[in-house]
């Protein structure tokens, strides 16, 4: 019974990370192609909520049940999640909104939860994730070649999505087939760092150019670039600037890398001056760094308002009242995860969310150093972006392959 609950969990993660990129394409068809109702075509596009709540509770209780548990990491992610069930109940302005709110902003965490895996599905499951996202990235680059709105002429629908909806002055933005283009860029993250992880020795200009691994990079670092995603631009290149300083030795190698991201990231860059946008247009996104700016000093006067009662300063306002669920609730829209947990779950949910953080980024440094680079870069976009609220298609695909890692950790600490 143990053995077929496993495979049936193996099974369930492949197919999870296959079918999440297409989540937003297909919610988009069933609502405006075969105009279903809003609650059938979002439970048919989120199919997969109630089975990954059933395997993580499955997998807590096994995880739990270990002799010698001492995970901090365990600690804090069950109080991050504890904190958020008591400010749905005491604290959202409802319990269905307290719900919705938990949905975005904490539900990922529970795909961390994984039971001993076989050995090396890790591996396994990390590549399949890189093949999904060299296909991603391929068709966010053809579709620049595709007529404008192309999924609505295919669809007969009129919402906005995908191809022609996102500009930047009057450039379009890739996005693939996720949410967006700052969707399509923190997807895709994880997947440069595998493929610059896996490159040939970078000292060795012979073989580098010619490496399979290398041009899968160059495909993906193109496709973020033509998502024109200013906060997955950042992501990037922290992330990079990381690698080099822990596992790049010479300064040759080091300034290939950086050199030949800068002219992958040249390319897209390019198309916005020859389409005639300004240099301040390309910069700030039109309106857009203006809405960031605005949204983060509201954000900030808000925390500072709460000074004086310390309830909302320590616990939040609920979760829902700020971040993507406030422009259909009202509240805040801080463009920022940080802040957004500041807001919603108070400084108490903050402090378990940045000790949480750390605890797995230390864990990850030596497990896997691909996961490592990952995640700190999606946390450098989110201070710009609601990125661990609003792209589940990189979220629960980030911490499925988090918490498998872990799970072949045990599995060979057993062994």
């Amino acid at each position: 019974m143990k053995n077929l609950y496993q495979k049936i969990n193996y099974a369930f993660i492949f197919a999870l990370i296959g079918y999440l990129p297409f989540q937003s394409l297909l919610l988009f068809y069933l609502k405006n192609g075969l105009s279903l109702g809003t609650g059938i075509s979002f439970w048919t596009a989120h199919w997969y909520e109630p089975l990954l709540a059933i395997f993580s509770l499955i997998n807590l209780i096994v995880i739990l049940r270990q002799k010698n548990i001492d995970k901090l990491w365990l600690r804090l992610i069950l109080s991050l999640l504890t904190l958020g069930i008591i400010s749905v109940f005491f604290f959202s302005p409802s319990v269905s909104q307290g719900l919705q709110g938990f949905r975005i902003s904490l539900f990922f965490l529970l795909a961390i939860f994984q039971v001993p895996s076989y050995e090396k599905s890790f591996d396994k499951i990390l590549n399949f994730y890189g093949l999904m996202a060299v296909l991603i990235a391929v068709f966010g680059i053809i579709e620049r070649f595709l007529p404008l709105n192309y999924w609505h002429s295919l669809f007969q629908a009129t919402a906005d999505f995908g191809w022609g909806n996102f500009l930047v002055g009057t450039t379009e933005r890739s996005s693939s087939i996720l949410g967006g283009p700052n969707q399509l860029g923190s997807y895709l993250l994880p997947a440069a760092f595998l493929f610059l992880y896996k490159s040939s020795d970078w000292a060795k200009i012979k073989n580098f150019f010619f490496d399979r691994q290398f041009f899968f990079y160059a495909l993906i670092v193109m496709a973020i670039g033509f998502s024109y995603s200013r906060a997955a631009f950042l992501g990037l290149l922290a992330g990079l600037l990381v690698f080099i300083i822990y596992r790049v030795k010479k300064w040759q190698p080091a300034l290939k890398m950086l050199l030949t991201t800068g002219v992958l990231m040249a390319i897209p860059l390019s198309i916005l001056f020859v389409g005639g946008n300004s240099t301040a247009t390309v910069l700030t996104h039109d309106s857009s760094q203006m809405g960031h700016n605005n949204a983060i000093i509201n954000s900030v006067k808000e925390i500072s308002y709460r000074f004086d009662n310390v309830s909302d300063l320590l616990l939040g306002s609920g979760l829902s009242t700020a971040g993507p669920l406030a422009l259909k609730y009202g509240g805040i829209v801080s463009e920022s995860w940080y802040l957004q947990i500041v807001l919603e779950l108070g400084f108490l949910g903050i402090l378990f969310w940045l000790g949480f953080a750390l605890v797995i980024l230390i864990k990850l440094k030596d497990s896997s150093f691909v996961l490592f680079l990952s995640l700190f870069a999606v946390s450098i976009t989110a201070l710009f972006l609601h990125t661990f609220a609003d792209n589940p298609a990189l979220t629960i695909t980030l911490f499925l392959l988090i918490g498998v890692n872990f799970a072949e950790l045990k599995l060979k600490e057993v062994k």
